[in-house]
């Protein structure tokens, strides 16, 4: 895989234009074949052939100054995408480290760069912010490539740096089925090639972690719950070394997966929580709790025990401390609450406030689903002919019914869909 390539290929004419004013600094020219090597690798696209290219710079076949040529201009790329975008986020300099890189060292360093546990969110969102990104093909090619060399493939290091970067690439692309293959079959080759120990206890836990919850996204419950107790074996390991580090995840992990099955079992399980001084001092743990049940009891449809829970909520140092945007959705949750209750006073009072205090997210598209259920209440409180309206209908059946919205109904607090089958006829 030739890495300039691809990079070169993919530059816009902006950044282009800011590459030949880059090189243009300097005062050594080489009859410029650093830019004319640029221009050829960018006029020939996919019909690149590097032995034309060589013969066409140096007249023969002198492959050691094209590779020496190359790595000079892989560098200046690298620099100038850099310093043409620094400005936007210091973070970029980051990006700057690939440059330093031999281009047969290249990947290597590109996976090592992605898998930082401290790099920044913005280089990390940078990599894998979307479907079109390039480097996403990119970085799967170079895992390819280097998953089947034999040096690369006996460092444990570089195995778990690439069991990294594969299962951010599976998750990122909502890719589920795959994820759930890939960690299950790459967590037995790790087991049988004994390559977990207690410098790396750490992965082990948060690979077990990755599974459970990858299998219940896909829906295996029972499965999911035998690696919960895998997960609380392994954190016995090492005389407990990370234990209390994965006790909330070990209970996260129950709750999850008995709130598909058993109600009653999870509000035991959240109850035991609350005993637990090593979670309940975590205050979005807290709120996690205090959280899961009211949705509990919701569900199963004791809205008085529900409505307790939710003003507790209200005044946990989790709740005002955490994301608005979460807030917003746990607000809309309690409206629902409310309505089933038939407290409609505070309802619509409740209403006006988070109109006033969440006043900015009434505009924004991602919110629609939220917006429609508030829409909703509104009318419900007025009128039991909500069915007549075939614009508020069509919203439903648009945003919430089709299942298309999937990804977005995760998100949900309380289950939309589940809620409106109840209380309007579509």
């Amino acid at each position: 895989m030739d890495i300039l390539n691809s990079i070169i290929k993919e530059m816009t004419k902006e950044q282009v234009r800011f590459f030949k004013l880059f090189i243009a600094r300097s005062h050594y020219h080489d009859q410029r074949l650093d830019e004319s090597l640029f221009d050829q690798i960018r006029k020939s696209g996919d019909q690149y052939d590097e032995e034309k290219v060589v013969l066409a710079l140096y007249k023969k076949p002198d492959k050691n100054s094209f590779y020496r040529l190359k790595n000079r201009l892989l560098s200046d790329v690298s620099k100038s995408l850099m310093l043409q975008h620094v400005e936007e986020d210091q973070n970029l300099y980051l990006l700057h480290l690939i440059g330093f890189s031999s281009e047969e060292k290249f990947c290597v360093t590109f996976i090592l760069l992605f898998t930082t546990a401290r790099m920044s969110s913005m280089v990390r969102s940078f990599l894998i912010s979307s479907d079109e990104n390039p480097i996403i093909p990119l970085l799967e090619k170079t895992i390819t490539q280097y998953s089947t060399d034999t040096e690369f493939r006996n460092s444990s290091t570089l195995r778990f740096k690439i069991y990294n970067s594969v299962s951010q690439i599976l998750l990122q692309k909502r890719n589920y089925l795959a994820l759930e293959d890939y960690l299950l079959k790459i967590f037995g080759d790790f087991t049988k090639d004994k390559l977990f120990t207690k410098n790396n206890h750490d992965v082990k836990l948060q690979m077990i972690v990755y599974i459970i919850n990858t299998l219940f996204k896909n829906n295996k419950i029972k499965e999911s719950l035998l690696y919960s107790e895998k997960l609380r074996d392994a954190m016995e390991e090492f005389n407990r070394l990370l234990y209390d580090k994965y006790l909330f995840f070990y209970y996260n992990s129950l709750v999850i997966n008995f709130s598909k099955s058993d109600k009653d079992r999870t509000i035991e399980i959240l109850e035991e929580m609350r005993t637990l001084d090593k979670i309940v001092s975590v205050p979005f743990y807290e709120l996690f709790i205090y959280l899961n049940l009211a949705v509990s009891f919701f569900d199963k449809k004791d809205f008085h025990q529900s409505i307790r829970y939710w003003n507790k909520l209200f005044s946990l140092k989790g709740f005002t401390t955490t994301d608005k945007a979460l807030q917003f959705k746990i607000y809309i949750a309690e409206l629902i609450v409310r309505y089933e209750l038939g407290d409609y006073d505070i309802l619509e009072n409740k209403i006006k406030v988070i109109k006033k205090e969440f006043e900015e997210y009434f505009s924004k598209k991602s919110n629609e689903r939220d917006l429609l259920v508030i829409q909703i209440l509104q009318k419900l409180v007025k009128t039991d002919n909500l069915k007549l309206e075939a614009n508020i209908i069509d919203q439903i059946n648009s945003l919430i019914i089709s299942p298309i919205n999937k990804e977005a109904a995760d998100a949900d607090i309380l289950n939309y869909k589940n809620w409106i089958s109840t209380v309007v006829k579509v």
